[in-house]
């Protein structure tokens, strides 16, 4: 099965950031994450389509 969602620690692994950058991204709407208890989600698609818009075209500063 695979995952739906990433926590924000995991994504900051995925890309190679801090989790602190990756909560700029969520505090700016770029990246979708949902609260649940007392975490945030962030669903797999929209890393994904973050990737594909922001890293793969060389832009890994926004």
């Amino acid at each position: 099965m695979t995952k739906k969602y990433v926590s924000v620690a995991e994504a900051a692994t995925m890309l190679n950031k801090t989790r602190q950058w990756i909560w700029l991204l969520i505090i700016s709407g770029k990246l979708d994450a949902e609260k649940v208890g007392g975490r945030y989600i962030i669903p797999v698609g929209s890393l994904n389509q973050y990737i594909e818009n922001n890293i793969n075209k060389g832009d890994e500063n926004e």
